[in-house]
Protein backbone atom coordinates (compact mmCIF):
# COMPACT_ATOMS: atom_id res chain seq x y z
CA UNK A 1 0.00 0.00 0.00
CA UNK A 2 1.17 3.61 -0.72
CA UNK A 3 0.80 6.54 1.57
CA UNK A 4 -1.61 8.49 -1.02
CA UNK A 5 -4.05 4.89 -0.33
CA UNK A 6 -3.75 4.67 3.12
CA UNK A 7 -4.49 8.19 3.91
CA UNK A 8 -7.15 8.39 1.56
CA UNK A 9 -8.62 5.13 2.78
CA UNK A 10 -8.10 6.41 6.14
CA UNK A 11 -9.92 10.04 5.60
CA UNK A 12 -12.42 10.22 2.62
CA UNK A 13 -14.37 6.83 3.36
CA UNK A 14 -17.09 7.95 1.37
CA UNK A 15 -19.58 6.87 4.55
CA UNK A 16 -16.63 8.73 7.03
CA UNK A 17 -15.65 11.23 4.56
CA UNK A 18 -13.98 13.97 6.42
CA UNK A 19 -11.48 16.16 4.19
CA UNK A 20 -11.59 18.95 6.87
CA UNK A 21 -10.24 16.32 8.85
CA UNK A 22 -7.40 16.11 6.80
CA UNK A 23 -6.61 18.92 6.00
CA UNK A 24 -6.30 20.15 9.33
CA UNK A 25 -3.99 16.88 10.39
CA UNK A 26 -1.80 18.04 7.22
CA UNK A 27 -1.70 21.91 8.41
CA UNK A 28 -0.21 20.37 11.82
CA UNK A 29 1.80 17.93 10.41
CA UNK A 30 3.83 19.31 7.54
CA UNK A 31 6.69 19.30 7.41
CA UNK A 32 7.58 17.54 10.78
CA UNK A 33 6.03 14.57 9.95
CA UNK A 34 7.43 12.21 7.58
CA UNK A 35 4.03 10.53 6.75
CA UNK A 36 2.43 13.58 6.03
CA UNK A 37 5.64 14.72 3.39
CA UNK A 38 5.40 11.33 1.35
CA UNK A 39 1.55 12.05 1.38
CA UNK A 40 2.19 15.70 0.05
CA UNK A 41 4.59 13.97 -2.56
CA UNK A 42 2.24 11.15 -4.03
CA UNK A 43 -0.40 13.61 -4.18
CA UNK A 44 1.47 15.88 -6.15
CA UNK A 45 2.67 12.88 -8.42
CA UNK A 46 -0.76 12.22 -9.19
CA UNK A 47 -1.81 15.41 -9.98
CA UNK A 48 0.75 15.77 -12.41
CA UNK A 49 0.21 12.64 -13.64
CA UNK A 50 -3.63 12.34 -14.70
CA UNK A 51 -3.93 8.36 -14.89
CA UNK A 52 -1.22 7.21 -12.35
CA UNK A 53 -4.82 6.87 -9.71
CA UNK A 54 -7.58 5.95 -11.59
CA UNK A 55 -11.49 6.22 -11.24
CA UNK A 56 -11.65 2.69 -10.63
CA UNK A 57 -8.59 2.70 -8.07
CA UNK A 58 -9.79 5.56 -6.07
CA UNK A 59 -13.29 3.69 -5.45
CA UNK A 60 -11.92 0.70 -4.20
CA UNK A 61 -9.77 2.42 -1.96
CA UNK A 62 -12.88 4.56 -0.55
CA UNK A 63 -15.59 3.12 -1.88
CA UNK A 64 -16.58 6.70 -3.47
CA UNK A 65 -18.12 6.68 -6.66
CA UNK A 66 -18.51 10.64 -6.89
CA UNK A 67 -15.55 10.52 -9.36
CA UNK A 68 -16.39 8.38 -12.61
CA UNK A 69 -14.33 10.27 -15.26
CA UNK A 70 -10.59 10.82 -14.35
CA UNK A 71 -11.42 14.44 -15.28
CA UNK A 72 -13.68 14.76 -12.05
CA UNK A 73 -10.66 12.85 -10.23
CA UNK A 74 -8.33 15.39 -10.97
CA UNK A 75 -10.83 17.63 -10.19
CA UNK A 76 -10.90 16.35 -6.53
CA UNK A 77 -7.68 15.89 -5.83
CA UNK A 78 -6.51 18.88 -6.30
CA UNK A 79 -9.37 19.65 -4.28
CA UNK A 80 -7.68 17.75 -1.64
CA UNK A 81 -4.37 19.55 -2.35
CA UNK A 82 -5.40 23.38 -1.50
CA UNK A 83 -6.96 21.77 1.61
CA UNK A 84 -4.41 20.49 2.68
CA UNK A 85 -1.64 22.75 1.65
CA UNK A 86 -3.36 26.31 1.09
CA UNK A 87 -0.17 27.86 1.15
CA UNK A 88 0.84 26.16 -2.33
CA UNK A 89 -2.64 26.18 -4.01
CA UNK A 90 -3.28 24.87 -7.62
CA UNK A 91 -5.42 26.46 -10.26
Amino acid sequence: MTTLQIILSENLLADAYDLNFLADWCKKSYPGLGICREFKKQLHHAIQHPGLVSPKTYEIWTSDEDYPTQELLQAHFKNIWNMCFPEEALE
